[in-house]
């Protein structure tokens, strides 16, 4: 019997998407857990510590409300294993900033979830998801 999973929609939101003065952004993560990380818009290459263990990655977005809002979801998921499956939030303005870190299908639509596990991506998910389906998503990148 699949367990439904449902996070607690009781928080304060503790993630702010700030404007810097070269024109990207930043997410700001308030007093989370070393495990979730706010990762740079555009990198010219992925970031060293990304090819390493089991990670989500949260495309948000910075001109969708419903992106920067996905990032609790994602918050949520990753804590209810307790960090063996590390967060990295990353904002985006085109799909194409993409591409310098890794291969993603999706051209249009958002927020983009993807899975890695020791470098290799897993899987790709776009738009909003059930509580359910992001964890066993989250569940699967063990």
């Amino acid at each position: 019997m699949l367990k439904l999973v449902e996070f607690s929609a009781n928080f304060v939101m503790s993630v702010f998407l700030k404007a810097c003065e070269d024109s990207t952004y930043r997410i700001e993560l308030g007093d989370e857990p070393e495990y979730c990380q706010s990762l740079a818009m555009n990198p010219e290459q992925i970031e060293p510590d990304l090819p390493e263990g089991s990670w989500l990655i949260n495309l948000v977005a910075v001109w969708s409300a419903p992106d920067i809002a996905s990032i609790e979801q994602s918050l949520a998921a990753v804590k209810m294993l307790n960090g063996r499956v590390k967060l990295g939030i990353r904002p985006f303005d085109k799909h194409e900033e993409t591409a310098r870190w890794a291969t993603v299908k999706e051209k249009w639509g958002s927020p983009i979830r993807l899975t890695f596990r020791d470098g290799k991506m897993l899987e790709e998910k776009v738009g909003l998801l059930s509580d359910n389906e992001l964890f066993e998503m989250v569940r699967r990148a063990l």
